[in-house]
């Protein structure tokens, strides 16, 4: 899939570029009904993942401008999507198509054998998105410890060891409010939640 001379795929290191990303990143996370990562998070894994080469992010730009970008790990023989953000009044211009194809393209060349392309709810777009790249669906688990819990394990149902995570296929209220609530709103919302989560 030959990118047109519109478009530019790169790696970026600039605070500049990881702004460009958050703020990408914030509005798909608002898109998604999902409470993003606080940026502090973000500088951190870069300070402190970036000197070793695991922390990795990618543009992709469409006419000079920014319109899609992710925050990878390289680690071992594969390169794991953490996080990922695109501009969605340019999304006729495929720029998580550009974006993906840079990353693969750079991965294949740096010698890594796979690559995680991250959750999706079972038959979302976002996992019919993925699968066109061959993704294939894995199992992924979750193990909660609750200090004070019998053993550290939580006793509910709700928080079991081991349990497969399974997406919701309907969107309750929560999600068609959280979808129109302003970006500075999300991003508290991030610090304050995972600060104590």
């Amino acid at each position: 899939m030959p990118m047109s001379s519109a478009w530019a795929g790169r790696e970026a290191s600039s605070e500049h570029d990881l702004r460009a990303f958050y703020a990408l990143y914030l509005r798909t996370m608002r898109r998604r009904s999902t409470l993003p990562r606080p940026y502090r998070q973000l500088r951190e894994d870069r300070r402190l993942l970036g000197p070793s080469g695991a922390f990795r992010l990618f543009v992709a730009e469409h006419e000079g401008d920014i319109v899609a970008a992710g925050v990878y790990h390289a680690l071992g023989d594969g390169v794991d999507l953490l996080y990922n953000g695109s501009d969605d009044s340019r999304l006729d211009v495929r720029p998580n198509h550009a974006l993906y194809w840079h990353v693969i393209e750079w991965a294949a060349a740096a010698g890594y054998a796979h690559m995680d392309f991250g959750h999706a709810r079972p038959g979302s777009s976002l996992a019919g998105f993925k699968a066109q790249w061959s993704a294939r669906e894995v199992p992924e688990y979750r193990y909660d410890y609750v200090p004070g819990a019998a053993g550290g394990v939580a006793a509910s149902p709700r928080a079991s060891v081991g349990r497969a995570l399974e997406g919701r296929a309907r969107q309750g209220r929560l999600e068609r409010v959280w979808q129109h609530l302003p970006l500075s709103l999300t991003r508290l919302a991030a610090g304050v939640a995972h600060r104590y989560l």
